[in-house]
């Protein structure tokens, strides 16, 4: 099996696992969003977001690291699992340490508390996650059923046992056990393949690891951020309301950027063997991935305005419609997102973990100041522009620094796109008129773009036979 060939196998899989959680989360998030109200609704996210930042103290890019490493000498699995997994259960035992202190200096209310820190045990179930030695050696299908399989757990556990806000408590456990699913599957097939798996508590080992990890560490600390920091904002200064209406609109978004995910993922240990050998290869993966995603960021920002609104009332009925401007925001920032997750991680194929390191804490920064200003006269609004200006800055900054590595053209990659989502929006606009449903309006967008976009010449003759040659080698 080729190289484009394990390329399209690996995205199938993730693509195909990823439409099966992707459903899975929307049907608990709604569920959840309804069940509880925004107010609680927002206390759950704020929780999470709290954990999620020891969580990913608590990963110090090992699993990027290890991942690359791992790509590119694949003779070394069990050493790097060993020392890896020894050092990540020790960072979440400090992590977790920390995190009782910090809440218990927090001044929230003893039920956010408990949420946290019951939000906390992820750290532990995540140490054992062996997710990133399955990338680099390619085999997705392995990540997918596992996530499948610990998002499926999750979600009918909420289903089944989460009736209303009386058991507020018990979805950061639903969360716990669905990670032991998935660490636990994972597992099973490292020793399936390589044998019982080994801690290593190597004095030297590990200092040599966090060294080169921690310019990966710190960004993806930054990243998180990035990330939660608005829902953490939003939540000190506008309450739990606001968090409620900001996560339901960041929720959609997010599970639209997961989609994408699957996509940088699955190229990744891939750029890093290309640029281990060169840079011409890397260059031509690059402007391929570019390509395909342009053709999908830019009709989904374009129906993601049009619709915004209409949608969110759909999936979450009319008590969240202060939620639909957010929404319609940040969409744009998942567009924008789709490309930057392209060049953050040819970047990281590069070895540019310092460059990298450097973009993030500048958007770290104004992101920092702009919520700051935003959020207090705007709210869920300003939270939303200031992530939005964030990830523009982000996208310049980064796609700067790479060409300097390696030389890119995107440009040309927008007229098309551009143009057949044009079209997209008459029709939706004019439907909207008509007063079609959002659900017609939406499959009604899909076509009417995939028509336009195939006539103008989107995928070319040359795409054609590039697909063809991949499938019949």
């Amino acid at each position: 099996m080729n190289v484009f060939q394990r390329i399209v196998k690996n995205m199938l899989s993730l693509l195909t696992a990823g439409v099966l959680n992707q459903f899975l989360a929307i049907l608990g998030i709604t569920y959840l969003a309804r069940v509880l109200g925004p107010v609680d609704f927002g206390k759950i996210n704020f929780a999470f977001a709290i954990a999620s930042y020891f969580l990913i103290v608590s990963k110090m890019g090992l699993d990027v690291w290890g991942n690359r490493e791992v790509a590119r000498d694949k003779h070394k699995v069990q050493e790097y699992a060993s020392n890896i997994l020894g050092l990540r259960i020790c960072l979440s035992l400090m992590s977790y340490v920390v995190l009782a202190l910090f809440v218990g200096l927090l001044e929230k209310p003893e039920q956010t508390k408990y949420l946290m820190m019951f939000y906390g045990f992820v750290l532990f179930t995540n140490a054992f996650l062996l997710d990133w030695i399955w990338f680099a050696l390619e085999k997705m299908e392995y990540v997918a059923l596992s996530q499948v399989m610990g998002q499926f757990c999750y979600v009918g556990l909420i289903l089944l046992l989460v009736k209303d806000a009386a058991r507020l408590l018990w979805i950061p456990w639903f969360q716990v056990l669905a990670g032991v699913v998935t660490a636990g599957l994972l597992g099973t097939l490292y020793v399936r393949r390589f044998g019982q798996v080994r801690f290593s508590l190597s004095q030297y080992a590990w200092p040599r690891l966090l060294r080169q990890s921690l310019p990966i560490g710190l960004s993806s600390i930054i990243v998180a951020l990035l990330i939660y920091f608005n829902l953490v904002v939003l939540g000190l200064m506008k309450g739990d309301e606001a968090v409620g209406y900001y996560s339901a609109a960041w929720k959609i978004t997010w599970l639209l950027i997961v989609l994408a995910t699957s996509f940088a993922d699955t190229i990744f240990p891939v750029m890093s063997q290309y640029y281990g050998r060169g840079t011409d290869s890397l260059r031509r993966l690059l402007g391929y991935a570019s390509k395909a995603i342009i053709a999908v960021a830019v009709p989904l920002a374009a129906g993601g305005i049009v619709l915004g609104r209409s949608i969110i009332t759909l999936v979450y009925g009319s008590q969240y419609s202060d939620a639909g401007s957010a929404f319609q925001i940040l969409i744009c920032y998942a567009a924008l997102n789709y490309l930057n997750m392209i060049y953050a991680r040819g970047l990281w194929a590069c070895g540019k973990q310092k460059t990298y390191l450097i973009i993030v804490s500048i958007e770290a920064l104004v992101l920092l100041i702009s919520s700051l200003v935003l959020v207090p006269t705007m709210g869920v609004v300003g939270a939303a522009v200031s992530i939005l200006l964030v990830e523009t800055i982000g996208i310049i900054l980064h796609y700067w620094q790479l060409n300097k590595v390696i030389e890119l053209s995107w440009s040309n990659h927008t007229i098309k796109p551009g143009l057949a989502a044009g079209l997209m929006v008459l029709f939706l606009l004019a439907g909207l008129r008509m007063e079609l449903n959002v659900i017609i309006l939406v499959g009604g967008g899909v076509l009417v773009y995939s028509v336009f976009f195939i006539l103008l010449k989107g995928v070319t003759r040359e795409d054609l036979t590039f697909m063809r040659s991949v499938i019949a080698r």
